[in-house]
């Protein structure tokens, strides 16, 4: 799979975890969708960061 794939799905498994949670604490559905970027973002580029030096990018 190639890198984008990788980060791709560190970033949807990162909104899941952060959707389920949120329901499951009863939050407003309201709060769902900014709570899933949230979540998706940070790890997605954290992700990417910390993999670079994996396909030889510099």
């Amino acid at each position: 799979m190639r890198k984008s794939g990788r980060v791709f799905l560190a970033g949807v498994a990162a909104a899941g975890v952060a959707v389920e949670l949120l329901l499951l604490v009863g939050a407003p559905t309201s709060l769902v969708p900014t709570g899933a970027l949230g979540a998706a973002i940070p790890v997605a580029l954290t992700y990417a960061v910390m993999t670079a030096a994996d396909d030889g990018a510099q």
